[in-house]
């Protein structure tokens, strides 16, 4: 027969509440070590606590949306341009017909078409042309 562990309904909940209060003044450490390391506008904080206590409303949530919604646009921005220089970028107009110009000058060659010119990085350039 397995022994079983039993606690007794009480005993648990005094643990628990032990636990959350050892949390509670773990917060509350944090935050008070927080505010002495920022600067010390008083009034910032006196209209954050008068909004929530008017309108029951956290305000540190929404900033917290707010901040996170402009890092994921910084990140897919950096994704975006990573991503467009890996698979190669369109290069200029005046840089196609540069290379045009240059392939015509040579003796024998009547034109240049369908320049497929591709930009993979600072001054790495690939494509192909039809002469």
């Amino acid at each position: 027969m397995k022994a079983r562990f039993c606690v007794k309904r009480k005993t648990l909940l005094l643990i628990a509440g032990i636990v959350w209060i050892i949390a509670g003044f773990n917060v509350a450490r944090l935050g008070v070590l927080s505010y002495l390391n920022i600067e010390r506008k008083w009034y910032l904080y006196f209209i954050s606590i008068l909004v929530f206590i008017l309108f029951g409303l956290s305000l540190e949530a929404y900033f917290g949306v707010v901040i996170s919604l402009f890092i994921l646009k910084i990140g897919f921005e950096m994704i975006g341009n990573s991503v467009s220089q890996i698979l190669g970028e369109r290069v200029e107009k005046s840089i196609a017909k540069d290379v045009k110009e240059t392939i015509t000058s040579f003796k024998g060659i009547f034109g240049a078409y369908d320049l497929i010119l591709n930009n993979y990085g600072p001054n790495i350039y690939m494509g192909s042309v039809h002469i």
